[in-house]
C-alpha cells in the first residue's frame, strides 16, 4: 500500500491529471503515478511463500531487483549435510552465533527457491532471466540449485563487514566447499568453485 500512496501523491504533486475541453489528459506526474501503480501491482506476491528456516534466516533481505541476492552473506555448498553442519559447528565454536550461521539440506534450498519463484511474480521472473542472460547472480543460483538436486547441502553466514567475512572464510575454506560466494553491496565475490 505504501507504494500506491506514494504513486498517488507523486501524481497529485508533480502535475497530475487535468481536464481540458471535454477531454481527460495525463500530465507527466500522473503518468509516473500510473507507472508506479502498475509496477506495484505486477510485483505483488502471486503465490504462497511459506515461512522457512532460510526465509527466517535472511529476514526478507534475500533479493535485489527480484533476483536472489543475500546481501552481506557467504553462501557455500558442500557435498552433503554433514559437511555443511560440520562447518557450521566450527563457526559457532569460533564466535559466530546461531542466528548468523545456518546449514540446510539441498531439498530445503529447492523448496525455498520454489517459494521465491511463486512469490516474485512476472517482474521477478523477468529480472532473474535478465540476470541469467548477462551471466550474473542468477547463474550462481542456477548452479546452486543444480547442486542441491544432486544432494548438496548449503551453509549461509551473515557477514556485514570484510573482517567478519575473512574470519568466517578462515573456517569454511579448510572444509573444502564445492562452491562459495560472498554477496556484498559491491557485488558477488567468487571464493571457490
Amino acid at each position: 500500500m505504501t507504494i500506491l500512496r506514494i504513486a498517488v501523491l507523486a501524481g497529485i504533486f508533480a502535475g497530475g491529471a487535468y481536464y481540458v475541453h471535454g477531454h481527460f489528459h495525463l500530465g507527466w506526474g500522473a503518468a509516473l503515478a500510473l507507472g508506479l501503480i502498475l509496477a506495484a501491482v505486477l510485483s505483488l506476491p502471486f503465490g504462497i511463500y511459506p515461512m522457512s528456516r532460510l526465509r527466517k534466516f535472511f529476514h526478507g533481505n534475500d533479493a535485489a531487483f527480484g533476483v536472489f541476492y543475500p546481501d552481506s552473506c557467504i553462501l557455500a555448498s558442500f557435498r552433503d549435510l554433514a559437511g555443511a553442519e560440520h562447518a557450521k559447528s566450527e563457526l559457532n565454536e569460533h564466535g559466530l552465533s546461531e542466528e548468523d550461521v545456518i546449514a540446510v539440506s539441498g531439498n530445503e534450498v529447492i523448496r525455498f527457491a520454489e517459494g521465491r519463484l511463486r512469490n516474485d511474480g512476472p517482474i521477478g521472473a523477468l529480472m532473474t532471466n535478465f540476470s541469467r542472460w548477462i551471466g550474473t547472480e542468477a547463474s550462481y543460483t542456477d548452479d546452486d540449485l543444480a547442486a542441491a538436486r544432486q544432494g548438496a547441502a548449503f551453509l549461509a553466514v551473515h557477514c556485514s563487514t570484510e573482517k567478519q567475512k575473512n574470519h568466517a572464510w578462515t573456517f569454511i575454506e579448510p572444509r573444502h566447499p564445492l562452491a562459495a560466494h560472498y554477496y556484498s553491496s559491491a557485488g558477488v565475490e567468487h571464493l571457490v568453485g
